[in-house]
């Protein structure tokens, strides 16, 4: 048995990585690094309070940062219930919803300056049939008209923009951003 001397805690070296302060685990974190040097996943078993989490969040560590990776869910047009998923590099996924968002708002813009011009070819279409032709009918049936047509052509838009806006955004499922290392799940079961 070895007994060790220390005047006090502030005595004692901690190591900076942490797989290297994991003590009386000797056979788990050799697993936990060649698990990590060959890029593997792990199922850790066992009591509360024997370094399960601590060894995980061990391998987190010692993964590589340059294989990070975000995951991407894109709603499938074909199967609502099996949505396209895309592996992205770590980082881009919220640029990519970004963009999505941008460009549906930048399309419901151009919509809606489509609508402004029709608004006010309906309005003044009609007065400019009256004053052309000298009739009444005629302003009627342009005025009705207009006004049927850019009611059914706002009710399509709308239609088409509920539609769209469901399938071009995507969302991230796993969001890397700005991370030092890879994600660590503690999936700890307790009792009911």
């Amino acid at each position: 048995m070895v007994t060790l001397k220390f005047s006090s805690t502030s005595d004692i070296k901690v190591p900076k990585q942490l797989v290297e302060q994991v003590i009386g685990q000797d056979e788990a974190v050799e697993v936990i690094k060649k698990a990590a040097r060959q890029r593997r996943h792990v199922l850790l078993i066992g009591e509360p309070g024997t370094g399960k989490s601590m060894l995980g969040l061990a391998l987190a560590e010692l993964l590589p940062m340059e294989k990070l990776a975000d995951i991407v869910a894109f709603p499938n047009p074909n199967d609502e219930n099996m949505p396209l998923i895309r592996t992205i590099p770590a980082g881009q996924g919220r640029d990519l919803v970004a963009k999505a968002k941008l460009q549906s708002m930048t399309m419901f813009k151009n919509q809606n300056i489509i609508i402004f011009i029709l608004v006010l070819l309906s309005m003044f279409a009609p007065w400019w049939v009256r004053s052309y032709y000298k009739s009444d009918i005629m302003f009627a049936a342009f005025f009705l008209g207009g006004m049927v047509f850019l009611a059914s052509f706002i009710i399509f838009l709308n239609i088409g923009k509920r539609v769209e806006g469901r399938v071009k955004i995507p969302r991230v499922i796993v969001d890397n951003y700005k991370r030092k290392q890879a994600p660590f799940n503690d999936a700890r079961h307790s009792s009911p």
